[in-house]
């Protein structure tokens, strides 16, 4: 890899270098450190620290990734999906789903891109082996700005999360396929 880079912990990366270029050996490394970690994500910052006022970020998440349902109250966020698919869930204040955005590489059928412009609580569910995004959010990152929602799993337990992520793949199914089902012809 042929750039500098400043390890926060075992799944943030920040880039040191004045120019940033980001190719195939920056991603198989993203790659890597998602695989040796718990979180099964991993983040290459382009931004120089938690205090910029813009934070862009090349982000992988496999399958197997959990995103507790958040919401971060004045700040827009966009995804720009480059490998993979996922969908990205918006949910109202007591988890019913409001939208579910199927999103994908550029030149399926799928959105690769999405921005919101208000305050969801959102989460990305990965549909595919692997997800590599670019996010952008505006800075700076404090915790005490992302609201985790009460009536999710919190990560903390395996179980619960995978009987999360079940249910809210059989809402997603149920939410997507009165959208997508054929019509009927009427004579």
């Amino acid at each position: 890899m042929n750039i500098n880079i400043e390890i926060q912990n075992n799944e943030v990366f920040y880039v040191k270098d004045t120019v940033v270029k980001i190719g195939d050996q920056e991603i198989n490394f993203l790659k890597e450190k998602m695989r040796g970690n718990n979180t099964k994500s991993a983040r290459l910052c382009m931004h120089k620290n938690i205090a910029d006022f813009v934070h862009e970020m090349f982000i992988v998440h496999s399958r197997e990734t959990y995103i507790r349902p958040h919401k971060h109250p004045h700040k827009d966020v966009s995804y720009h999906i480059i490998r993979g698919i996922a969908d990205v869930v918006l949910f109202d204040e007591r988890g019913g789903i409001l939208d579910v955005i199927p999103m994908g590489e550029y030149g399926t059928e799928r959105k690769f891109y999405c921005r919101l412009n208000k305050v969801y609580y959102y989460t990305p569910l990965v549909r595919s082996e692997f997800l590599l995004f670019h996010e952008t959010i505006r800075g700076p990152f404090k915790p005490s700005d992302t609201i985790y929602a009460s009536w999710a799993a919190d990560g903390d337990d395996p179980a619960a999360v995978d009987q999360f992520q079940a249910e809210l793949r059989s809402k997603i199914d149920k939410f997507i396929r009165p959208f997508n089902a054929p019509l009927l012809a009427v004579n």
